[in-house]
């Protein structure tokens, strides 16, 4: 069976609106939530995973880091990915 990814570009604006973007996807069904941020986004990218994984207690089970050329410059880039946690396996005694 195959998880269901979703992808949410974070940019340099309030974190709210990725967060409600995060979240309506998780409410669609996904499993995998992937955040993606270039350059000054980077931050708020880490911000709004941390948030999620401690509010909806998601599991942070990757961070990628690098950086890519544009033009002469540089920009770092940051993808953390997200997976909602199994339920445990607890049952009624």
């Amino acid at each position: 069976m195959r998880e269901e990814r979703v992808l949410v570009r974070v940019g340099t604006g309030p974190r709210d609106e990725y967060e409600l973007e995060a979240v309506e996807a998780l409410g669609s069904g996904a499993s995998l939530l992937v955040l993606e941020a270039y350059g000054d986004a980077v931050c708020n990218a880490v911000d709004v995973a941390l948030s999620l994984a401690e509010r909806f207690g998601l599991e942070v089970s990757r961070v990628e880091v690098g950086k890519r050329r544009k033009g002469s410059r540089r920009r770092i880039w940051v993808r953390v990915t997200l997976r909602r946690q199994a339920p445990s396996g607890g049952g009624a005694p």
